[in-house]
């Protein structure tokens, strides 16, 4: 039997591990053959859903367009079970979302291929009003169910629609789940009540490890919120991404001065190709600091001033954004746009670079949702001790993120290195950074806010 009621559904999915929950109204048009978009205009949905990495496909054959052609597109595979009325989940291992940069706009395709069960019949009928539900799991799964258009399930959502034929997600309120941006706000005001926390890092095994890196404010923050050390581009916390950042006074937070967003590889170049070792030998520099043995690269890279680093032994290296329209804020072709790092005589070898694809697969997952946290540090032994108001940023997207850079308020800053570059086992470090002023964090989100985490209450707005 259906679900007796949008209520009974909801049980249902909390009983499958569900925490978040998405409606879908489908149109008559909505069928298998001419899949289901859920976003138009933006890339918000991608927040939503658990997509693996974005890849660019070509005149693919499974897609189409009204008009019956083939049209080059964008893919990132959905983890997808379907839900049936008694409880049951099936996979559907070729789900995917498929993206079509131009527009842009954003559909689910290959639902029923290859799935163990699925209500291929009640998708495939053109009738107005049927719903799917997306419940997306903390594993990274989605499960999915569709409600006939008759049926109680659809008819009450129906109800509860702001405007008529309301059709892209809508997300649905789940019984018996905190809040996560209070709880998230709960658990710092617990961290900046410890007043000095000493240096320290979760490590993967679950166990507390001594920390006395420069890196250690972020990683004692992690580990008071049960955050392990890892290298994944999942949130940390709820969904929430978290950022610690050093100030020489927490209650002067909106001082100048950078902190790091993300550290992505670059996919393509030199760097891609060889690796970082081959990288640094051939345009790294000594070490300027006295160390023996040790080639780095570094410098602060903005769009187009080239940093040149001659007079260290090194090589003019500058950064470039290919594919992105400044005058429209757009990015006409998504699959042609990189942003690049050439180099070496007269600046003419691709260094390495970062596709736009790969940009939007990490910033979007990640960092749709930010905390950043500021605090004191002092040694001997180094402690931390984290202020009163963090800052919230909520709603982002890849063109934000590739203006910010276009402007030069995001810069390229890496600091790699070789160290006994000299010996039979030389040992490289990457750091890929792309730094920020704190100040410009406010222009990469739709929202962003100074909040007390002692009371909830603004700390002031941008």
């Amino acid at each position: 039997m259906p679900y007796a009621s949008l209520d009974a559904l909801k049980t249902q999915m909390r009983l499958l591990g569900v925490t978040r929950l998405y409606a879908k109204y489908l149109r008559r048009n909505n069928t298998s053959r001419q899949q289901i978009y859920i976003a138009k205009g933006d890339w918000g949905a991608l927040h939503m859903l658990p997509i693996g990495d974005i890849r660019h496909c070509a005149g693919d054959p499974d897609v189409w367009t009204p008009t019956g052609h083939r049209r080059d597109n964008l893919k990132g595979d959905l983890p997808f079970k379907w839900l049936d009325d008694r409880g049951n989940c099936f996979d559907a291992p070729r789900a995917q979302l498929i993206l079509y940069p131009k527009y842009p706009e954003i559909r689910l395709g290959s639902l029923l291929r290859e799935a163990e069960w699925a209500p291929s019949d009640l998708l495939n009928q053109a009738v107005e009003g049927r719903v799917l539900f997306l419940g997306v799991q903390p594993a990274g799964y989605v499960v999915a169910y569709l409600a006939a258009h008759d049926s109680p399930v659809a008819r009450e959502f129906a109800a509860t629609l702001r405007r008529p034929g309301e059709d892209l997600l809508i997300e649905i309120a789940l019984p018996g789940l905190e809040d996560s941006r209070l709880t998230l706000l709960s658990a710092l005001r617990r961290v900046h009540e410890k007043c000095w926390i000493r240096s320290r890092r979760l490590a993967p095994s679950g166990t507390i490890e001594p920390c006395e890196s420069s890196q250690c404010v972020g990683f004692t923050l992690e580990a008071e919120l049960g955050i392990g050390t890892n290298a994944f581009t999942e949130p940390d916390y709820l969904g929430w991404e978290v950022k610690a950042y050093q100030v020489p006074d927490v209650h002067r937070y909106l001082l100048g001065g950078r902190l790091s967003l993300f550290t992505p590889e670059p996919d393509g170049g030199f760097y891609a190709e060889k690796g970082l070792e081959e990288f640094l030998r051939r345009f790294g520099y000594p070490d300027t600091h006295g160390k023996a043995d040790r080639l780095n690269f570094g410098g602060t890279h903005r769009v187009g001033k080239p940093v040149d680093n001659r007079g260290k032994g090194g090589c003019v290296s500058e950064l470039r954004l290919r594919g992105y329209d400044a005058g429209t804020d757009s990015i006409p072709d998504l699959s042609d746009c990189a942003l690049e790092l050439w180099g070496g005589p007269n600046c003419q070898i691709l260094l390495a670079s970062w596709s736009c694809t790969k940009l939007l697969s990490h910033w979007q997952r990640k960092h749709q949702k930010a905390v950043y946290v500021p605090a004191e540090v002092r040694l001997n032994p180094r402690e931390y001790r984290y202020g009163d108001v963090v800052r919230l940023g909520e709603g982002t997207d890849i063109r934000r993120l590739l203006r910010a850079i276009w402007l030069g308020n995001v810069v390229l800053d890496p600091a790699h290195k070789l160290e006994r570059a000299s010996s039979s086992r030389p040992r490289v470090k990457a750091r890929t950074q792309f730094r920020i002023d704190r100040r410009d964090l406010c222009a990469l989100y739709r929202s962003f806010e100074d909040v007390s985490v002692i009371d909830g209450s603004p700390a002031g707005s941008h």
